[in-house]
């Protein structure tokens, strides 16, 4: 009985702890990497982005000169992709394939004189941050403001300086690292400010904030407000999960796993 009670214990450790089977390795030193509902990996250096599928399998590349680095990418909708590049405030969409879909879009030229972050939203909408102004301002899909927010340092009293931010599930989450993310509704309204501190972005899945930090990968979930982690590698930078599987950029490569049986 002792021994069936052992053998018990060991299996359920075994698959508690169980590590996900190497799918594939992708070569390339990337500045930063991001993923989609669908599976996609997007590296990103400098101005050029490349999607792989969920197998490691290249697929499409694009690349500009015209705009600098690329400071931001949302996948939130992989069929319209925002790319955003803040050193000549403007942002531009892809399609799936990474062909450029439609014309770039100045911020400056629609007023708004400092945007540092965008994101993708609700139907076809951009939320923008003004730094010089403190705050959120939403555009629908003619550009047409439909948010604009007072002034968000007096509103909630936080010194803002924000440096990541998503729409999900009909909220948006703004990374401020000094105090938290902060959470806002679809109509700018601000709602409560979660404190994980000093990380610069995340990923919201189902009900949990995923994210890295000190050579550890974190879930918060966002109900219970449970937090379990897990080390990573040595030389790792950053971890996702997406459709069953895992991805860890290294300094040297993006490594894909299958998380299938992973309970």
């Amino acid at each position: 009985m002792r021994f069936f009670c052992f053998l018990i214990a060991t299996l359920f450790t075994l698959i508690l702890y169980a590590q996900p089977v190497s799918v594939q390795e992708i070569s390339v030193q990337t500045e930063s990497f991001t993923t989609d509902h669908l599976g996609n990996l997007y590296t990103i250096e400098k101005n050029h982005i490349v999607k792989y599928n969920k197998n490691g399998e290249k697929l499409y590349f694009f690349s500009t000169n015209k705009y600098g680095k690329v400071t931001g990418l949302d996948v939130s909708n992989p069929y319209k992709i925002l790319v955003f590049f803040s050193d000549f405030s403007t942002l531009l969409f892809l399609d799936n394939t990474l062909s450029l879909n439609g014309e770039p879009i100045n911020m400056q030229q629609q007023g708004m004189e400092m945007t540092t972050l965008v994101a993708s939203s609700y139907q076809n909408g951009i939320w923008l941050y003004d730094a010089l102004q403190f705050r959120l301002i939403r555009l629908n899909e003619n550009l047409s403001v439909t948010v604009n927010t007072p002034n968000l340092v007096q509103t909630t009293g936080i010194n803002l300086q924000p440096t990541f931010m998503q729409e999900y599930n009909n909220l948006l989450f703004v990374n401020n690292p000094e105090s938290g993310i902060l959470v806002f509704d679809i109509f700018g309204a601000y709602i409560k400010t979660i404190p994980i501190l000093q990380i610069k972005k995340f990923q919201p899945i189902e009900n949990e904030i995923l994210y890295v930090k000190e050579n550890r990968f974190y879930r918060y979930h966002l109900k219970t407000l449970d937090i379990i982690s897990e080390p990573l590698e040595k030389n790792s930078i950053d971890c996702r999960l997406e459709k069953q599987r895992k991805y860890l950029l290294t300094t040297q490569s993006v490594l894909l796993f299958d998380t299938s049986d992973n309970p």
